[in-house]
């Protein structure tokens, strides 16, 4: 369910499309090599459940019932921090995992 805050305070804003070719300009690419082996990344990405420990957004998350956990075409959900008391708590959705487990990330 999801729960919407918009209207507590008036009106929900409008878009301002004046500022579309500014967001539209703005790219950032970072890279970064990491030493370690790639299997062993590759067993860290997979562990969505591990998600609290590393992410200061998202506190918690867990594989959907249905899908393959750590395998393609699994699919999970999190929760992120804003959200992990009162009545507004919900979940947001994620999958993707890619089609050769390691190979590259």
């Amino acid at each position: 369910m999801r729960v919407e805050r918009w209207g507590e305070h008036g009106p929900r804003p409008q878009p301002d499309h004046g500022l579309d070719p500014l967001f539209a300009a703005m790219r950032v690419t970072v890279e970064l090599v990491i030493p370690c082996p790639v299997q062993k990344a590759w067993a860290l990405v997979c562990e969505v459940e591990r998600i609290g420990e590393f992410s200061p957004e998202c506190v918690a998350a867990w594989w959907l019932p249905g899908y393959p956990a750590r395998a393609v075409g699994g699919r999970f959900e999190g929760r992120p921090h804003e959200l992990t008391s009162g009545p507004a708590a919900e979940t947001g959705h994620g999958s993707g995992m890619p089609a050769v487990s390691g190979a590259a990330i």
